[in-house]
């Protein structure tokens, strides 16, 4: 059994599919497997298979999203944590022994880390900024990148039920971090340890993403509210900036049936304004990762 299994959903850009690859062989820690899970790519992974097949786990799946790549990679994985990478992230070459150090200094079931942007013009960071020392703490505003998450494989086989939510398009993993962190606070690691890309398609940039994914979140937690509300001290402005966002996702549905993608995205980032700015408001009062 390895260590860390490490696992990648891939759909599209090969040649950052290698670089995201590469970055986890380049790690001074060594005890791991790379799960590559296809999720229905129509690339050409000829090259690619021939360059690492024997470096990696490789499995081709029907297209369902990230969420079902994912969750096929938990599957499979045998080793003692998992630890996800999105397939056009880095990692820097501490990152896995650094994470682990500090989960087991912990004895902590998960952790996140900080990240630094690239690809994007200017490199920005984003990490624990009034402590150089790491702090277990529950997460209301899970404010997380995907590829700074490592958990140990045991609760996930425990606990059959948590998983990324495949019918949510967006928002699928921040509800993932809820559902575990409602019974098992997070470790949140000081150093800087990924690289996430930045490009004109992210949709974190986007305010009908944004909105999208708020709401949906907002909605499974109110269906789940003995787990994921009551378990959870939530401020009034985020319950608020939550509705709000409720109330402009079903507003944008109806303008995405006349209107074009730039129009809905203008009528989007209108609405987001005030959700924005009470998600800002509470996260700088509650939160530590900014």
């Amino acid at each position: 059994m390895p260590e860390v299994s490490v696992i990648i959903p891939f759909y599209a850009r090969v040649d950052w599919l290698k670089e995201a690859v590469d970055s986890v062989l380049l790690q001074n820690f060594k005890d791991y497997e790379i799960i590559v899970v296809n999720d229905g790519s129509p690339e050409n992974m000829t090259e690619f298979l021939a360059q690492y097949s024997n470096k990696i786990k490789y499995i081709k799946k029907e297209n369902g999203g990230p969420s079902t790549a994912r969750n096929a990679g938990i599957e499979i994985a045998t080793g003692k944590y998992i630890a996800f990478l999105d397939s056009d992230d880095r990692w820097l070459p501490k990152k896995l022994k650094t994470q682990l150090e500090y989960m087991k200094k912990n004895d902590v079931i998960w952790s996140y880390c900080g990240y630094r942007t690239f690809g994007g013009g200017e490199s920005v960071e984003y990490k624990m900024t009034d402590s150089d020392i790491p702090i277990v703490h529950r997460y209301n505003t899970p404010y997380i990148a995907t590829p700074c998450v490592m958990i140990e494989r045991q609760y996930l086989v425990d606990c059959p039920n948590v998983r990324f939510n495949p019918d949510l398009r967006y928002g699928q993993d921040s509800y993932f971090w809820l559902m575990i962190n409602a019974d098992n606070p997070i470790l949140a690691i000081p150093d800087v340890l990924v690289e996430v890309r930045i490009r004109g398609g992210n949709a974190s940039k986007r305010a009908r993403v944004q909105i999208q994914a708020r709401s949906n979140v907002w909605k499974c937690r109110k269906d789940n509210k003995k787990q994921l509300i009551d378990k959870y001290n939530i401020s009034i402005l985020f319950k608020l900036a939550s509705e709000l966002c409720v109330i402009g996702d079903k507003v944008i549905s109806v303008f995405e049936k006349k209107y074009s993608p730039e129009t809905v995205e203008k009528v989007s980032k209108v609405l987001f304004v005030v959700p924005w700015a009470l998600f800002k408001i509470d996260r700088k009062i509650n939160c530590k990762y900014v």
